[in-house]
């Protein structure tokens, strides 16, 4: 009687089932079942329907996305942006000269550069201070989104959204981005802080305690 039921009644089976094994055991009873590994919109729309997530990396499929078990730890307010749509926010970022910390909502018919009205609904801001340049973070999750998670997914949107927001070759750009830097650095007020590259900073960190000779031997 299963092998007759419509995708719809499946997918509501499914989304009672815990992510991975489970479904793996599901569509190993039979083909009818196993060939459902190969409808992608089969398996986009358990995950829209289950963790109300929307993006997903294009080299990762669905399936595979489904039975990972990441979208039970990752950020649902983040939209699979169309990166055009975020142009009046790159032009925000660099025709503004930012002084302190300020957050740029990232919903794209949103203007607010701070303290956005709509704070729930409008959760994705990208942060700028002093301490991290550009951080993309979500109020409702209450956590900095992509680069600190361990999900493939969430890493490939912030990584999208970072790259647009930063990519520009005119000379306004560079002007822009000039002044940007001269106000974060102006208010350090004599306690300077300065960028460098993470996996450098741990590598010596990691010599100067004897962590590098452990992690050698």
């Amino acid at each position: 009687m299963m092998l007759h039921l419509p995708n719809e009644i499946i997918l509501f089976i499914l989304i009672h089932l815990n992510d991975g094994k489970d479904l793996i055991s599901f569509t190993s009873t039979c083909q009818q079942f196993y060939s459902l590994r190969a409808d992608e919109l089969f398996w986009r729309d358990l995950i829209h329907r289950k963790h109300k997530i929307k993006y997903c990396d294009p080299t990762q499929t669905w399936w595979n996305f489904s039975i990972s078990g990441d979208a039970k730890s990752m950020c649902h307010h983040i939209s699979p942006y169309n990166m055009q749509n975020l142009a009046t926010k790159r032009t925000l970022l660099w025709h503004h000269q930012f002084v302190g910390n300020h957050d740029i909502c990232l919903t794209p018919t949103c203007q607010f550069v701070t303290n956005c009205q709509d704070y729930y609904n409008h959760s994705v801001v990208l942060k700028l201070s002093r301490l991290h340049f550009m951080e993309i973070w979500c109020h409702a999750c209450r956590r900095s989104i992509g680069f600190g998670s361990n999900t493939r997914s969430e890493k490939y949107m912030c990584r999208q959204i970072i790259r647009f927001m930063t990519q520009h070759s005119t000379l306004a750009f560079i002007q822009s981005k000039r002044l940007v830097e001269q106000s974060l650095f102006s208010i350090q007020n004599d306690h300077y802080q300065f960028i460098i590259e993470k996996t450098w900073f741990m590598s010596w960190i990691h010599f100067l305690t004897g962590k590098l000779i452990e992690l050698l031997f």
